[in-house]
């Protein structure tokens, strides 16, 4: 049995359900019962109390699903096995509980039971019902359009000669990290992430493709983006001025020339200033590739942060054991506790009233749209401030 949804997503669900079943062609049976034919004179609350009540055994049908529909409406579906009304089973005990309720009222005053429920043959009759819920002002949704086609092989290859070939500046971001200062003190910018917005760079490149369905594939585009940022990095001018950086890189591309030239266009006294994201699965993944990068950007000055861990996975992974200077998390997944010389970044704040809840989580880091800051940055404030915050 499937939960029942409130009445606006059940209605969603219901319409999708009948859209999806005349495409498939699996036979299915649908009860409605029309709660509005109940008579208000006579208790119409109790008595549909009493009439949900007895279609509850149908959702121990073969894939039963109920829904809770507007105008107190319910809907059940589940899979046809043939069963006569009259027949032992379900389908018969639920409307003899009905006709038993209908018995009860007064004469003249209850529906039918042909009247109180209809019920239809799926897909044959599926028109029949959604005409039925349209003409009553419940019209069902259009079918969801269908769902993006993954990322395979033939696909990422096109990607990657596009990406080579295209002007990704228009997709680069700056997002930035603000320090939690004293309670009532507005945060203190301390770095700011520069990244591609990876949803824009398909939606433009390869719309018709879902770049994350494939872990590996994914994986393999996000380090011809690293790449890409690295080359666009060490352009003329880009490193100007700028104030704490942070970049999401994968581990290899730690390893590889794009960031060696990277870190030959960066002053040594200001690689501390430079925070390098790596996500939880890729250092999982390969655990030597990732202490050889640690041991190398720690010795460079660098500092590290461990994003995308969940706080299950940080009960059991002492992160400053690992190297790591700062842990992201959502505040879903803020960890109980941290080492002391590991400091918490709480990023997608996204109202002024989760910085409270980010400070109890024990967060000295924040980001997200939700952050509070002053508009107009001092004289004094880092020069990358002043870029678009995205």
């Amino acid at each position: 049995m499937v939960n029942m949804p409130a009445a606006a997503d059940g209605l969603e669900a219901l319409g999708l359900l009948l859209r999806q079943a005349s495409v498939a062609g699996v036979r299915r049976r649908a009860l409605l019962l029309h709660a509005e034919r109940l008579p208000r004179a006579v208790g119409r609350q109790y008595h549909l109390r009493l009439a949900r009540a007895a279609l509850t055994g149908l959702a121990h049908a073969d894939r039963a699903q109920l829904f809770d529909l507007p105008r107190g409406r319910l809907a059940v579906v589940w899979r046809d096995r043939g069963e006569s009304l009259n027949a032992g089973g379900e389908m018969a005990r639920a409307m003899q509980s009905l006709k038993r309720l209908l018995a009860d009222m007064p004469e003249g005053q209850g529906p039918l039971l042909g009247e109180l429920i209809s019920i239809y043959e799926l897909p044959d009759q599926s028109a029949w019902l959604q005409d039925l819920l349209a003409e009553s002002g419940m019209e069902t949704p259009a079918l969801a359009p269908d769902p993006p086609s993954p990322l395979d092989t033939p696909v990422l290859a096109r990607l990657e000669l596009s990406l080579a070939q295209a002007d990704l500046a228009a997709f680069a971001r700056w997002r930035p990290v603000y320090k939690l200062a004293a309670p009532g003190a507005p945060p203190v910018l301390a770095w700011e992430e520069r990244t591609f917005a990876i949803g824009d760079v398909g939606a433009s490149l390869c719309p018709d493709h879902a770049l994350a369905a494939d872990v590996w594939l994914n994986h393999r585009l996000t380090r011809t983006l690293d790449r890409r940022m690295l080359a666009l990095l060490t352009g003329a001018g880009e490193l100007n001025g700028i104030g704490g950086l942070g970049l999401q890189m994968n581990v290899a591309s730690l390893l590889g020339a794009g960031f060696l030239r990277l870190d030959e266009k960066i002053p040594a006294g200001l690689r501390g200033s430079v925070v390098l994201s790596v996500e939880a699965a890729d250092v999982l993944s390969d655990g030597a590739a990732f202490a050889f990068a640690r041991n190398f950007v720690r010795g460079r000055g660098y500092r590290l942060m461990l994003a995308g861990a969940s706080a299950a996975l940080l009960e059991v992974l002492d992160p400053a054991a690992a190297g790591f200077d700062f842990v992201q998390t959502s505040l879903r997944e803020a960890p109980r506790r941290l080492p002391k010389s590991v400091q918490l970044v709480i990023h997608k704040i996204e109202r002024p009233g989760d910085m409270e809840h980010a400070r109890l989580a024990g967060a000295g880091f924040v980001s997200g749209p939700g952050v509070p800051v002053r508009h107009g940055p001092a004289a004094s404030e880092p020069a990358a401030v002043k870029h678009a915050m995205v």
